[in-house]
């Protein structure tokens, strides 16, 4: 190849290795929850690509089992292998503890905040939300295919407000619904688990608009828009039990 078609292509090359290094490099401390990237749990030298972030460390945490409970549920909802899954439980160590989760859907890891785990244990809808919409970022539709959704004109202002990236979080949000429901979660529990999130202690970033994230009230109305158009209200499964202790 001539001299002079190298430097025609280093300004594409370039761009091209930019997101081949960045695609599953977790995200910093404010990042808000579930950014579609983290770190194996099992192992945090390589795991298909993914590292542990600085400013994040592995705790050994008794919640991991509770974790572990979900996965069981929510993975053959999803049609997935819970037993191919890593899970974990993280912590900060540059400054306050955040409700916050990740994944590296490409090795199949899930890493859930000690602050997530601390405020959602005990209301079992929310942290079974927090883990349907890690495991949801593998299979999630595309935002082409949502954007020709039918909206209501509120629905749809707000959705054409957010930028490409945000609209992924928010089709990830749906398929988190969609593997909720299937594991037999009602509508109703859906809804006041990822209110719930909203309304607990540490959850400054998941209120926050971001540049890859609604508001989380912004997130809350547009799911609720969805069930809204797709699901009857309906009841929780007769005789289901949501574990307490461990």
């Amino acid at each position: 190849m001539k001299a002079t078609t190298i430097l025609k292509c280093l300004p594409v090359l370039s761009v091209f290795l930019f997101f081949a290094l960045t695609a599953d490099h977790p995200p910093s401390t404010l990042a808000a929850y579930s950014t579609g990237v983290a770190s194996p749990a099992e192992n945090t030298v390589n795991n298909a690509g993914c590292a542990l972030h600085e400013g994040f460390v592995p705790v050994a945490h008794t919640g991991r089992r509770y974790l572990i409970y979900l996965m069981d549920q929510l993975g053959p909802a999803a049609g997935v292998n819970p037993a191919e899954y890593s899970l974990d439980i993280i912590r900060e160590t540059n400054g306050p503890e955040y409700i916050n989760a990740m994944t590296c859907s490409s090795s199949k890891v899930i890493w859930v905040s000690r602050q997530a785990y601390r405020q959602l244990y005990g209301y079992e809808p929310a942290l079974a939300f927090l883990m349907a919409h890690e495991i949801g970022h593998g299979s999630a539709r595309s935002v082409h295919a949502i954007d020709r959704d039918w909206m209501n004109a509120v629905e749809k202002e707000l959705h054409i407000s957010l930028t490409y990236r945000q609209r992924i979080e928010v089709s990830v949000d749906q398929r988190a619904a969609d593997i909720m429901l299937k594991a037999g979660y009602s509508k109703e529990a859906i809804l006041g688990g990822s209110r719930y999130i909203l309304q607990a202690k540490g959850a400054d970033l998941v209120l926050q608009e971001g540049p890859s994230h609604p508001s989380g009230w912004d997130r809350l109305a547009l799911l609720s828009y969805y069930l809204d158009r797709n699901v009857m209200a309906s009841e929780p499964i007769v005789g289901r039990v949501f574990p307490r202790e461990w």
